[in-house]
C-alpha cells in the first residue's frame, strides 16, 4: 500500500506531466506513492485526461486524476489533493518541478523521520543552467514598504556553495515539500485567503513552527526547476505588485495577532 502521497496540482499547462512521468517511471520510490495530479482549470480537464491515457500507457505509472469544474488556486488545489491523499506522508510538488535522479522521495522522507522535530523537508531546487532557485526562504523588509513584510530567496542565480548537510531554514516553498499529513491537517492545510498563489507557502511554515516544528533543507536531493510562465497574469505589473502587496500585508497581520511565528526571530541552527 501507498504510505506517500505526491500531489501535483495543475493549471494552464498540463504538458509537464509527460516529463514528470518520465522521470518517475525509473525510480523505484514510485512504487510505493499514491501520485495525484489535481487539474485546477476546467479548460484543460479533458486535454489533461487525453495525455494521461496515453503517457499512462506508456510509462506504467500509476496515478489519479482530481477535477472539480472550478479554479481553487494553489491553495485550493493542494488542500483538495491532500484531503484525497492515501499516504501519511505527502509530497507536495509543482508541475515544472523535475527530478535530476530517483531516489529523491527516499532522501525527503528519511529527513523528515529522523531530523530533529521535522515539520516539513525541501530538496535543493537548481535552474536549468545549475544555479540555485530555491535553498530556504528568508523573510525581508523594505524600507520603501514599511508594515509589509516579503520573502527573499538567498543565494537565487548563483552556484550552490553548501554541501549536503541538512540546514534549518526559516521558511520552504511549496513548491516541493515534503510533510506529515496530519500536520498538514491540524493547522488547517493551506490559507486559502491569499490571491494567485503567494504567500501560502510562507504561511504554511510559519504555523508548524508555531507548533514547535523546523523546518528542514535537505540539499542532498536535487531537482530542477524550470520556472514556468504559464502562471503570468498576462496584464500590468502594477497589478501583480499590488496583489504581492496585498498577501504581505495579510501574512504581516497573521504574525501581528500571534497566528504565525515571526521569521525574523530567533536565528536557526545551521
Amino acid at each position: 500500500a501507498a504510505d506517500i502521497s505526491v500531489i501535483v496540482p495543475l493549471y494552464g499547462r498540463f504538458d509537464f506531466l509527460r516529463h514528470q512521468l518520465a522521470q518517475f517511471a525509473d525510480d523505484v520510490d514510485f512504487g510505493r506513492v499514491d501520485l495525484i495530479y489535481v487539474v485546477d482549470d476546467p479548460d484543460i480537464v479533458s486535454e489533461t485526461i487525453a495525455l494521461a491515457a496515453r503517457y499512462q500507457a506508456l510509462f506504467g505509472i500509476p496515478f489519479r486524476i482530481l477535477s472539480y469544474g472550478e479554479n481553487r488556486g494553489f491553495a485550493g488545489a493542494n488542500n483538495i489533493g491532500v484531503r484525497h491523499a492515501i499516504g501519511e506522508t505527502v509530497v507536495l510538488l509543482i508541475s515544472d518541478v523535475i527530478p535530476q535522479a530517483p531516489g529523491w522521495i527516499s532522501t525527503l522522507t528519511n529527513a523528515l523521520r529522523t531530523l530533529p522535530d521535522a515539520g516539513i523537508v525541501a530538496p535543493l531546487l537548481l535552474f536549468g543552467d545549475g544555479s540555485v532557485q530555491h535553498a530556504g526562504m528568508y523573510p525581508r523588509t523594505d524600507a520603501a514598504l514599511p508594515g509589509f513584510l516579503l520573502n527573499t530567496h538567498r543565494g537565487m542565480g548563483f552556484v550552490w556553495s553548501g554541501d549536503t548537510q541538512p540546514f534549518e531554514a526559516p521558511m520552504l516553498t511549496a513548491a516541493c515539500i515534503a510533510m506529515r499529513k496530519q500536520d498538514y491537517d491540524e493547522v488547517g492545510g493551506f490559507d486559502e485567503g491569499y490571491l494567485i498563489g503567494d504567500f501560502e507557502d510562507s504561511d504554511l511554515c510559519l504555523a508548524l513552527r508555531k507548533r514547535g516544528r523546523r523546518l528542514w533543507m535537505v540539499p542532498e536531493a536535487r531537482l530542477w526547476h524550470l520556472e514556468r510562465q504559464s502562471q503570468n497574469l498576462g496584464n500590468v505589473v502594477g497589478q501583480r505588485q499590488l496583489i504581492t502587496l496585498f498577501n504581505g500585508w495579510r501574512f504581516q497581520q497573521k504574525i501581528r495577532r500571534g497566528v504565525l511565528t515571526d521569521p525574523r526571530g530567533v536565528e536557526l541552527a545551521g
